[in-house]
């Protein structure tokens, strides 16, 4: 019976970390949204020139001159060798989109913690929510700079206040299943 009650833990433990494990990969492309825009809205608004970026000048379009199509037994080995690397691709972006949550999740709480214990000398489950949602929330202050400046990046605000939530709901669900189990800090992704 013991053994029983040990594997049902761990299989909760894994599904409490997977929430913990998306919401730090909502997390990052939070982030890589964030710094995105920032940086395409410095460009635009001209501060660019200071790292040497200059504003997207308009893009001269050219006519193709004449048929270059491949024909014949060179246009099957041509199509054999896109249709493989088609397939290889896309085996890597599966592999890709099943690894990557996990790896991320274990390095996000690896930071988050280790930034946690800075500032807070034990460190709880619910001192460790409040760190995620201090990180969640610290994401969208330069999209409000920016939409403060520039109204017109409304939607971008409002997609990543959509992220935003949404990730805030994966750590919430993710606290709330390790208060239902009853797990310490160090179980907690």
């Amino acid at each position: 019976m013991q053994a029983m009650k040990a594997r049902n833990l761990l299989s909760s433990q894994r599904i409490m970390n997977m929430f913990g494990a998306v919401g730090y990969s909502l997390l990052i492309i939070n982030c890589a949204i964030v710094a995105g825009a920032v940086l395409l809205w410095l460009v635009n608004s001209g501060y660019g020139n200071a790292i040497g970026l200059q504003p997207e000048a308009p893009a001269e379009t050219y006519a193709p001159v004449g048929d270059t199509a491949p024909s014949g037994a060179l246009s099957v080995v041509l199509d054999i060798i896109a249709y493989t690397i088609a397939i290889v691709m896309g085996l890597a972006v599966i592999f890709v989109s099943i690894t990557l949550p996990y790896w991320l999740g274990r390095v996000g709480s690896y930071c988050i913690k280790r930034i946690a214990n800075l500032f807070i000398e034990v460190l709880t489950p619910a001192m460790l929510l409040l760190v995620k949602v201090i990180a969640n929330g610290l994401i969208a202050v330069p999209i409000l700079v920016i939409v403060a400046a520039d109204i017109k990046n409304i939607p971008v605000l409002l997609f990543v206040s959509g992220l935003v939530l949404v990730t805030l709901i994966m750590f919430l669900l993710q606290h709330y299943l390790a208060k239902m189990n009853n797990l310490e800090t160090k179980d907690i992704w």
